[in-house]
């Protein structure tokens, strides 16, 4: 098969390498090429790996099936072609072993590996993703209870501002419990650090709000100004504005202050001609009001749901340590901080496995990107390949930013942002309208080529 000059690049391997390929691009044939020639000993490493030295990161256990039998298809074609069979035939009987697997297969893999060292059970159960919903339901259920029957403070904020079920139409508290759990099971941060991040996040709101309020003070002695000139269309409604600023209180932490701001924002409509700069400067400084003004009003919300999460946290995994089960979330958590925790053993990993490739890392998580970093150390190789433009995974706590903050790390230490610009389910003309169309609309992509 005849190869782009970029996939010759990625082939050589000379650095840690991340791509960017779209659907179409050939990348699932380009990761198995270079899994290939890792065994092959056909890359800038010098060297013959083992299956056993790679480490292929997929993400779902569909794709990890799909490569694993195009690696042993391709193991096959080299064995039934080589001089040296015995070469190939060593790697061919060693391929039940691959680390060809998801992020939680692999965890899993190494966590039975090492059950002192992570602290848990080496026969624990895994629980499945229904079998892991009825249980986060059953202990919210439960926290949920508690806290109606206590009659506490932050219960009856939360409802007060959310029905208990959404019931399909929109989120309701156990919607948002249920999303927020996910969010903290897939981050790096716990509740300490999130109610930390919303106090901070709060004094800049007041911070914001003193600024724009004395921007406003000047915006108004401008529109005072305006109002003495020639009388125009848009003066009427603007007449009222002074007497409506000077009426309001404007206090951050005010329940008043966001219908003041809108009933000012009702008084700059229409064309101010020559003064637009002065209107949009208006727009500008009453916006930023609104959104701090909402931002500290719904700070005791914020802290609230945090904590009524942390609680339906605590209830889950006292649910799931009675029954010694864990679910996948688990697995990357347990990972993650038995190898922060034990250098010994990471060291051993990484010594172990000197190529760490990831597909699909678009829909990866803040913990599988720190689980990726974990794995991938100094004098090892990491090849990451994905999509932005196809992340999918919101909902399971993916964070598109992950991939982004991949390629900037890999380039600031020497590593290649890579681009597949190929297209093999496509047209010539489908691709040309294409790239035409959306080049209005997404500035700064890398078109297809062909």
């Amino acid at each position: 098969m005849e190869w782009s000059e970029v996939k010759q690049q990625v082939f050589a391997f000379e650095s840690d390498i991340v791509v960017s390929a779209g659907a179409g691009s050939g990348k699932t044939a380009a990761l198995v090429e270079l899994y290939l020639r890792l065994l092959a000993g056909e890359t800038s490493l010098g060297r013959a790996l083992e299956v056993e030295e790679i480490v292929a990161i997929t993400f779902t256990e569909k794709a990890a099936l799909e490569m694993k039998e195009r690696v042993r298809s391709g193991v096959r074609e080299r064995l039934a072609t080589a001089t040296d069979k015995s070469f190939w035939d060593i790697r061919r009987r060693a391929l039940p072993n691959a680390a060809i697997a998801t992020f939680h297969a692999f965890c899993s893999r190494i966590l039975r590996e090492n059950p002192a060292e992570a602290g848990i059970d080496p026969a624990f159960s895994l629980l499945d993703e229904a079998e892991a919903g009825a249980e986060l339901q059953e202990a919210m259920d439960e926290v949920i209870e508690g806290e109606l029957r206590s009659r506490s403070d932050e219960i009856r904020l939360l409802l007060e501002n959310f029905p208990l079920s959404g019931q399909g139409h929109g989120k309701g508290l156990r919607e948002h419990l249920i999303a927020l759990h996910r969010q903290l099971s897939a981050g790096v941060a716990g509740e300490a650090e999130l109610l930390r991040l919303a106090e901070e996040w709060r004094q800049k709101a007041l911070r914001r709000f003193a600024e724009e309020a004395g921007r406003l003070i000047g915006l108004i002695a401008e529109v005072r100004r305006i109002l003495t000139g020639k009388q125009l269309q848009f003066h009427e409604p603007l007449r009222v504005l002074p007497g409506l600023y000077a009426a309001s209180r404007l206090a951050p932490e005010s329940m008043e202050t966001p219908a003041e701001i809108t009933a000012m924002q009702s008084c700059i409509a229409g064309n101010w001609g020559k003064e637009k700069p002065g209107r949009d400067s208006l727009s500008d400084c009453l916006e930023n009001l609104e959104l701090c003004s909402r931002q500290i009003l719904n700070d005791p919300l914020t802290i609230a749901l945090i904590g009524l999460s942390g609680k339906v946290k605590t209830a889950y995994r006292i649910r799931k340590n009675e029954r010694g089960v864990l679910d996948f979330d688990d697995l990357q958590r347990i990972t993650r901080d038995m190898l922060v925790r034990d250098t010994d053993l990471l060291n051993a990993l990484r010594q172990r496995f000197s190529v760490v490739m990831v597909d699909e890392f678009q829909d990866t998580n803040p913990l599988q990107k720190e689980l990726t970093g974990l794995l991938a150390g100094p004098g090892q190789r990491l090849f990451i390949v994905g999509d932005p433009k196809q992340s999918i995974y919101l909902f399971r706590g993916a964070d598109v930013e992950v991939f982004s903050q991949a390629q900037r790390e890999v380039s600031g230490r020497g590593g290649l942002n890579l681009y597949f610009q190929e297209s093999f389910r496509s047209r010539q003309g489908i691709i040309d309208f294409v790239n035409r169309f959306f080049s209005m609309v997404m500035r700064g992509e890398n078109p297809i080529s062909k």
